[in-house]
């Protein structure tokens, strides 16, 4: 009988068994990848709410409504709940709707994350609370009317700095100061107005610019006068001397009233 055709041990080449290793190593992070991208969290809706304030800052509210698609979604949400973490990071994961919609120094900043219950036992919501200042620009046209312009390039709603991009089940509300006048918004497709509240629905799409005046009343504008230049009196000294004068003056009467008596 003949021998066997392996009669001898085969030995592998070390070259073929490292390349084979990380041949094997490349295939599991394609795997893990495929797996994070298969357990992406549903975006179901957003509301960006902007207030701006008389002095050109804003209070910023943003709110993402999503789904928890899985027991592994749900496990992930529940245990950030549970930890409390007030960092965007932390967060981020869940929707690419949590971050920060307007660019700048943001503070006061506040993260809340919770299961929507009302909604669906999968429905879950992230909301994020923060001011930032500088929102608007002014210009003084009269000693009593102010224009003012939204500074559109620090709300990216957008891929580009002013580009006005608005998903679908997604509502912009811009709250103006409660005297604005002469509002003036572009685009206005999509757009409702209540008051001084504007609100945009999504799907849209432009290039925007939101401009308002405000106006204050002859009363105010003498009484803003007034205060000015007592303000003036009082930092320059005059009005402490103009004080002191009006006290010498009181005396000097009260001491020629003694002798006459």
């Amino acid at each position: 009988m003949g021998a066997p055709f392996f009669s001898e041990t085969f030995y592998w080449p070390v070259g073929l068994i490292v390349s084979m290793r990380r041949f094997a190593f490349i295939v599991l992070l394609a795997f893990v990848s495929l797996a994070g991208f298969s357990a992406a969290y549903t975006d179901r809706a957003f509301w960006l709410d902007v207030s701006v304030q008389p002095l050109g800052g804003a209070h910023v509210i943003e709110k993402t409504l999503l789904n928890l698609d899985t027991q592994s979604e749900l496990d992930a949400f529940d245990f950030v709940v549970r930890e409390g973490r007030t960092n965007l990071g932390g967060w981020q994961k869940f929707s690419r709707n949590i971050r920060y919609h307007l660019t700048g120094s943001v503070f006061n900043v506040s993260i809340v994350g919770t299961r929507e219950f009302g909604t669906s036992f999968t429905s879950a919501s992230v909301t994020i609370e923060y001011d930032i200042e500088n929102l608007t620009s002014f210009q003084p046209v009269s000693s009593r009317k102010t224009t003012y312009r939204v500074d559109t390039n620090r709300i990216v709603l957008g891929s580009t700095p002013g580009e006005f991009r608005l998903e679908k089940n997604s509502i912009f509300s811009l709250h103006l100061p409660p005297d604005a006048v002469q509002v003036r918004v572009s685009p206005e497709a999509g757009t409702t107005r209540d008051g001084t509240i504007v609100r945009w629905v999504g799907s849209t799409v432009g290039t925007w610019s939101i401009m308002f005046a405000r106006e204050i009343s002859l009363a105010d504008e003498v009484n803003a006068f007034f205060a000015s230049g007592y303000q003036s009196l009082a930092s320059s000294g005059v009005l402490w001397l103009l004080l002191v004068f009006a006290l010498a003056v009181v005396a000097y009467k009260v001491v020629q009233s003694r002798r006459a008596s």
